[in-house]
C-alpha cells in the first residue's frame, strides 16, 4: 500500500479500502472491503436495519496556526451518522489567524465578524478530506 489514509479500523489506499486491526506488535488487514473509488472516495461503513451508512474521511486538527500548520497531532476522523467535516477558520483581513478541523455533528455554515476578525465555519460531506486547508 503506497499512499495510505487511516481512519479507525479502515485503511484507504490506491488499491481500495481495507479493514485492519492495529495491534501493539503490528497490524493485520483482512483484505479489501471496497475497491478504490477516486471519483468519490466515500467509505461504506455498514448498514443498520437496511439503512446504508456512508461516511467521508475528514482532516482532524485541534489547532491550525497562521502558517496552516497543525500544532496538535494531525489525524483523520470518519464521519458518523449526522456528522459532516468541519473547517473552522479565523482570519484577519486576508490572513489566516488560526483554525481547526474535525468531524462535527449538527454542523452549519456560519460566518461572523468581531471587529477585524472574521470567523467562518464551513461544513462539507461532498468528498473525503473536503475540510483540508
Amino acid at each position: 500500500m503506497n499512499s495510505i489514509l487511516r481512519s479507525g479500523p479502515y485503511v484507504q489506499s490506491e488499491n481500495g479500502i481495507y479493514l485492519c486491526w492495529f495491534l501493539l506488535l503490528g497490524s493485520h488487514c483482512k483484505g479489501r472491503v471496497l475497491p478504490a473509488a477516486p471519483a468519490r472516495p466515500s467509505l461504506l461503513v455498514g448498514s443498520q436495519q437496511g439503512e446504508i451508512l456512508l461516511t467521508v474521511l475528514c482532516v482532524k486538527c485541534e489547532f491550525v496556526n497562521s502558517s496552516k500548520i497543525c500544532e496538535t497531532q494531525s489525524r483523520y476522523c470518519a464521519t458518523k451518522k449526522g456528522q459532516k467535516c468541519l473547517l473552522w477558520v479565523a482570519t484577519s483581513g486576508e490572513s489566516l489567524s488560526y483554525g481547526a478541523q474535525a468531524c462535527w455533528e449538527h454542523c452549519s455554515n456560519v460566518t461572523t465578524m468581531k471587529g477585524s476578525l472574521k470567523m467562518q465555519l464551513t461544513c462539507c460531506d461532498s468528498h473525503s478530506l473536503c475540510n483540508k486547508l
